[in-house]
């Protein structure tokens, strides 16, 4: 009863929670080193992943190093490789800083150019892999060849092998053989009892007419339909200080008083008239030229033309003699030291080319006369069309002289029209190389006419032809 009441008396007395306080620390603990912990897990684990990414970056860019450097590699070995072995080229490694690269050859983009070579090079390193894919590019570029033969790259028709006199040379034809008139071949047997040595042809490509223009000394060319000439490649005597002229300036219109009044234009032709005088150096026209031969004076120059080339005998008569000479073929053949040296002034005047010219009287060194554009010293005719005048040595010993290498598409002699054919009457002599090549229909001698080919100077067979090279293209990382 008394435990009762004491209940009932305390029922009114505030009751006190101050005993609780420990719990909510306790539980403010807790949460906080659940917090700390959770943190720490996360920042470990964000470590893991910035360690893995770091390592997955890194695998990734040594992979594309090792990409670039097979690239380098590749394109190393693809310069020093002919068409020919690029062209079977499809797939297998190469080592590219001490590492074994693979590469693999692959379709290029549709609408690409058929020279076009495209390779993907595979880079990896760490389980990273990267991949470039690169392009290459074929190209013609100029190198200089000796060319110790002639060439008639369509195939080579005569009437008669007497005709035809090529002692101590070789002659390039489609085929290797020499045609008769009745669609026969003439036999081994023949070809060497005649002295004619042939081999067949193999496709090379010459020199263009086109590509030729920035070596030239004198350019004659159309604008607007109006004559003009310029000069390049001459050293000026004539200013105070002397010059070098290395860059196209025009003179004027053709006719006028700074062009030289050796060459004309009639609206349709251009004329070189040889019984002038010489220019000195390579004269370059756009257009077809004729080049007037002078029986008393020596023709000794480069002639090319955008399309046809062709020669006429001045004043024919009877005992007369013609002759045209490529500038290094008419120091080549002087016989004297004396006659040498004047040639030489002749080659290099006061104004003299720069391509081929040290100075006044004197050519470049042996070694630079084999080099671009200095070999082109050595070219007598280039064009897309040559025809030449033949000399009448039968019936009245008029001899016509072609001393140098001339090179066209397509060549006529004689009263011929300029289709690949030499026909007419005469004696053709040729003191070099004769090459009908590009796309060059037979070449026919016919009718009573003969050619005389023989070698020239061994220095005066070096001539520019085309190779075939690998060039970089770009790249991209797949």
């Amino acid at each position: 009863m008394q435990y009762s009441m004491q209940k009932k008396r305390n029922l009114d007395q505030p009751i006190s929670f101050h005993k609780q306080a420990g719990i909510s620390s306790l539980l403010f603990i807790v949460l906080v080193g659940l917090s700390l912990t959770v943190l720490t897990v996360g920042y470990m684990s964000s470590m893991r992943n910035l360690q893995s990414s770091a390592t997955t970056a890194h695998a990734q860019t040594q992979a594309q190093m090792k990409a670039m450097m097979g690239y380098q590699a590749l394109a190393d070995f693809l310069k020093g490789q002919s068409i020919e072995n690029v062209q079977k080229i499809k797939d297998g490694t190469i080592e590219g800083g001490g590492q074994i690269i693979h590469y693999e050859r692959v379709v290029c983009p549709s609408g690409s150019a058929a020279s076009l070579y495209c390779f993907d090079i595979k880079g990896v390193s760490g389980g990273a892999s990267a991949i470039i894919r690169s392009n290459f590019n074929i190209i013609d570029e100029l190198e200089t060849k000796s060319q110790s033969g002639s060439v008639f790259a369509g195939g080579l028709r005569v009437n008669k092998l007497e005709d035809l006199s090529a002692k101590g040379i070789t002659l390039e034809v489609a085929g290797g053989i020499i045609n008769k008139n009745n669609n026969h071949v003439y036999g081994q047997s023949e070809l060497s009892t005649a002295g004619i040595t042939v081999i067949p042809y193999k496709p090379k490509d010459f020199i263009k007419p086109e590509d030729a223009r920035k070596d030239a000394n004198y350019i004659f060319y159309l604008e607007d339909n109006v004559a003009k000439c310029a000069i390049n490649n001459i050293f000026d005597s004539t200013t105070i200080p002397n010059k070098r002229i290395e860059i196209e300036t025009e003179l004027g219109n053709a006719g006028s008083t700074p062009c030289p009044s050796s060459v004309t234009y009639n609206g349709s032709v251009w004329t070189v008239d040889g019984s002038s005088g010489n220019l000195a150096g390579m004269l370059w026209f756009e257009g077809d030229v004729v080049v007037n031969l002078s029986k008393d004076i020596n023709f000794k120059n480069t002639v090319i033309s955008t399309q046809k080339i062709k020669t006429e005998l001045l004043d024919e008569k009877k005992d007369s003699l013609y002759e045209a000479f490529a500038p290094h073929h008419f120091i080549l053949t002087a016989d004297t030291t004396t006659l040498k040296n004047e040639r030489l002034h002749q080659i290099c005047p006061d104004n003299y080319p720069l391509q081929y010219c040290e100075s006044k009287g004197i050519l470049k060194s042996t070694a630079l006369m084999q080099q671009m554009p200095a070999i082109m010293a050595n070219i007598l005719f280039l064009a897309q069309t040559i025809e030449l005048s033949a000399g009448k040595e039968k019936q009245h010993n008029i001899v016509a002289n072609y001393y140098g290498n001339i090179i066209a598409n397509g060549a006529a002699g004689g009263t011929g029209s300029a289709s690949g054919k030499f026909t007419g009457t005469g004696v053709l002599n040729i003191r070099g190389n004769l090459m009908v090549v590009g796309e060059a229909d037979m070449t026919n001698m016919l009718g009573d006419f003969s050619m005389k080919l023989s070698n020239a100077d061994s220095a005066g067979n070096y001539i520019p032809v085309y190779k075939k090279v690998i060039t970089i293209g770009g790249i991209r990382y797949m």
